[in-house]
């Protein structure tokens, strides 16, 4: 396992280095491209604002891919190393409902849930995910448009535990 997290880290290492790279060159293309438009009407500078976008989305995808590999290689083969016989499913976590019914929390109007884990130690069977819930927050200008946005009202790990009595 120390192995394969070693290699994991210098991949990452060199995928970081690539995808700030990108960052770096597509912000520097998406500011210039605004700064020689102000002064030259030359339609050029939307390829330069273009080609500054898809920078910056490379640089996101690259990311977001490396933490995908990390779940499904490195931490799936640790949980399992750790909890032989456990489910883990980095893309789902505990129902909605079930996190409500204990009653901390109110109804969210959006939720992420994530890292669902459900395991015995010790002969204790427990359940546990990652969670965010969010409420929809409507403001209205003097103009009378509307802004919607989405304030984090509850975040963390719910866990669900089973003692035998």
């Amino acid at each position: 396992m120390k192995e394969k997290l070693e290699a994991f880290e210098l991949e990452r290492q060199q995928v970081c280095k690539k995808a700030n790279t990108c960052l770096i060159i597509g912000i520097v293309l998406t500011v210039a491209s605004f700064l020689l438009i102000m002064y030259f009407e030359e339609p050029v500078f939307i390829l330069l604002f273009v080609a500054g976008l898809i920078l910056i989305g490379i640089n996101s995808s690259m990311k977001s891919k490396l933490t995908r590999r990390f779940k499904n290689e490195i931490i799936v083969n640790y949980v399992k190393s750790v909890y032989p016989n456990c489910i883990y499913d980095p893309s789902v976590g505990i129902h909605k409902d079930r996190i409500l019914q204990a009653g901390f929390f109110k109804s969210p109007d959006k939720w992420f849930l994530e890292d669902y884990l459900k395991a015995n130690y010790d002969g204790v069977d427990f359940e546990m995910s990652d969670f965010t819930f969010q409420e929809r927050h409507v403001t209205t200008d003097s103009k009378g448009r509307q802004r919607v946005t989405y304030v984090t009202n509850a975040q963390g790990r719910f866990m669900i535990f089973d003692f035998k009595r």
